[in-house]
C-alpha cells in the first residue's frame, strides 16, 4: 500500500483503518497487501507537498490497486464535510 501510495510523492505518514465489529481498527499497510479477500476501510496519507497530494487526489482514481479503484480527497474537519455532503444532496 505503501509503495503504490509513494507513486504521487514522498509520504512523510500514514495510518489505515478497517472496519470491525466494534467500530475501527488500525491495520498495517502489510495486512492491506497480503489480504486475498480485500480490505475495505480509509486510511491517512500526508505527503510532503500539497503539489504531491493533489497528484494523489487527481490521478488516484484512475489505477487499480488489487483490484480495487481507491477515492482520494483532502481531509476537512467533520462539521465540512458534512456541510458538503448535505450540499450535494440538496
Amino acid at each position: 500500500m505503501v509503495e503504490f501510495l509513494s507513486k504521487f510523492g514522498k509520504i512523510q505518514s500514514y495510518k489505515f483503518f478497517r472496519s470491525v465489529q466494534d467500530g475501527l481498527a488500525p491495520i498495517a499497510p502489510e495486512v492491506i497487501e497480503n489480504d486475498e479477500n480485500g480490505v475495505s476501510g480509509f486510511g491517512y496519507v500526508s505527503y510532503q507537498n500539497a503539489e504531491q497530494a493533489y497528484k494523489a487526489i487527481k490521478e488516484g482514481p484512475e489505477l487499480d490497486f488489487m483490484g480495487h479503484k481507491m477515492y482520494f480527497n483532502k481531509w476537512e474537519p467533520k462539521e465540512v464535510r458534512t456541510a458538503h455532503n448535505e450540499e450535494k444532496h440538496d
